[in-house]
């Protein structure tokens, strides 16, 4: 059995509830984990350094906290931990989502089948229960397919990657890139020659509402989108015709309401769950 780092960042938004059963989900993969990596980024809240307490109390061996001084974003937070995490397999991992048992062993053999660099899957999108979701977001599958789609959207879901550490650091890890900070990464590992899969299976069940779509909408969303696009456009990722499809689809998304921004991404971006 391969070993394997698990890497998760939480910040003092989130629920405590739903961050027991992300962590149990992980405790329960058929492959374990060598480590749990968790970074705290910034001061959280009384119910979540109690659960984390908890956690390290049961799993003393597995679980590693990086406390992090002040909120400083995903990407920074991702950045810090990656650092501390010692295995070549990194799996990603979102403290409000849940991890199917079979997630990691399935992923890790099609890695070393495929010759894959980054892995991930279908994910299954729900609001109240994870036994009924809405809707089933889609990749890419083969790496042919990933390097089309990624020219466009982003063609791995992070909450559901897997990953090899070396890979990473050698295109220039985690960064701070506001709500893209995993695309900015999967593109420059593309461009640096790792190779990716996705398996065709919904390992993972993403808690998505209303303010998942709402923190997609905004000037400063937009703006950070529009940077993203000149910045990878100059690189030679993005064609002009790309970079005009994406700035246009930046515009419509994040100067809807939200209502119109849900039935874009539920109508147009997802598949009907089964």
């Amino acid at each position: 059995m391969l070993g394997y780092s698990v890497l998760m960042a939480v910040y003092y938004k989130e629920k405590s509830d739903w961050l027991r059963i992300s962590l149990d989900s992980i405790f329960a993969q058929t492959y374990v984990p060598s480590e749990v990596v968790i970074v705290k980024d910034g001061p959280l809240n009384a119910e979540l350094d109690s659960v984390l307490d908890e956690y390290e109390d049961t799993y003393k061996e597995k679980i590693k906290i990086v406390a992090l001084p002040e909120n400083g974003g995903l990407g920074k937070a991702l950045a810090a931990g990656l650092k501390v995490c010692t295995n070549e397999y990194i799996v990603r991992a979102d403290t409000d989502d849940y991890s199917k048992p079979d997630r990691v062993e399935k992923q890790l053999k099609a890695m070393e089948a495929h010759s894959a660099d980054v892995i991930s899957c279908y994910v299954s999108e729900f609001d109240r229960d994870m036994e009924h979701p809405d809707k089933i977001k889609a990749v890419p599958v083969t790496h042919e397919e990933i390097m089309k789609y990624g020219r466009r959207r982003n063609p791995f879901n992070h909450p559901a990657v897997v990953f090899r550490k070396s890979r990473a650091v050698h295109a220039g890890g985690y960064r701070h890139a506001p709500w893209i900070e995993d695309y900015d990464l999967w593109i420059r590992m593309l461009m640096d020659g790792s190779r990716g899969y996705n398996l065709e299976e919904p390992l993972v069940c993403m808690r998505v509402n209303s303010d998942t779509y709402m923190r997609r909408g905004g000037r400063e969303y937009l703006k950070s989108m529009k940077a993203f696009n000149r910045k990878y456009y100059k690189a030679g990722w993005f064609s002009f015709a790309d970079y005009m499809v994406r700035t246009s689809a930046n515009i419509l998304v994040a100067l809807s309401t939200n209502r119109l921004r849900d039935i874009i991404y539920k109508k147009f971006l997802r598949k009907q769950s089964i």
